[in-house]
C-alpha cells in the first residue's frame, strides 16, 4: 500500500473504525451468512466509510465490489483493489447484497438500484449499529425484501 493510501485508511479508520467495530459480530455474521449462500456482496460508498468499513470487515476478501455514484471514481479500484463501479454497470449484476454505508443515502440508493433494475437484498449499516440490530433483527428488517 502506497503511504497516500494508507493515510486514506488511517483517516477513514480515525473517523469511523470504531463506529464500525462496535457492531462486529453482528456484521461478519450477516457477510457471511450472505457468502455461505453463494451471494455476491456489494458496498455502496467508496469514501472514507466505505474504506473504514473495507478494513474492518474484508480481510478474507468477502465484498465483491464496492458501487459509487461518483464518476470519478468509477473504474478506479479501492486501496484494498476492490473494483469501483456505477450501478447501472453491467460487470457486477450479479450481485445481490448491498451494504449502504451512509444512513442519509438509503432511499436514493434504493430508489437508484431499482431504477437501473437491480433487485437486491439492500442493509443500512448505520441503522443496524445505531439501532444495536443482532443478526436475526437485521435480517427481519432489511433481509426479507428485495427492492
Amino acid at each position: 500500500m502506497k503511504w497516500k493510501e494508507k493515510r486514506f485508511v488511517n483517516k477513514a479508520l480515525k473517523y469511523y473504525g470504531q463506529y464500525y467495530r462496535e457492531a462486529y459480530t453482528v456484521i461478519n455474521q450477516l457477510i457471511a451468512h450472505y457468502k455461505e449462500a453463494g451471494c455476491k456482496i456489494a458496498v455502496w460508498g467508496g469514501g472514507l466509510k466505505g474504506t473504514a468499513f473495507l478494513t474492518i470487515y474484508d480481510a478474507c476478501g468477502k465484498i465483491d465490489c464496492v458501487f459509487d455514484i461518483a464518476k470519478e471514481k468509477q473504474g478506479t479500484k479501492t486501496v484494498y483493489g476492490h473494483d469501483i463501479a456505477a450501478p447501472e454497470g453491467e460487470a457486477y449484476r450479479d450481485v445481490s447484497v448491498v451494504f449502504v454505508m451512509n444512513n442519509q443515502h438509503e432511499t436514493e440508493v434504493a430508489a437508484r438500484l431499482k431504477q437501473v433494475g437491480r433487485r437486491v437484498q439492500l442493509f443500512n449499516i448505520d441503522s443496524i449499529i445505531l439501532g444495536r440490530l443482532s443478526v436475526e433483527e437485521s435480517l427481519e428488517m432489511y433481509g426479507k425484501a428485495k427492492i
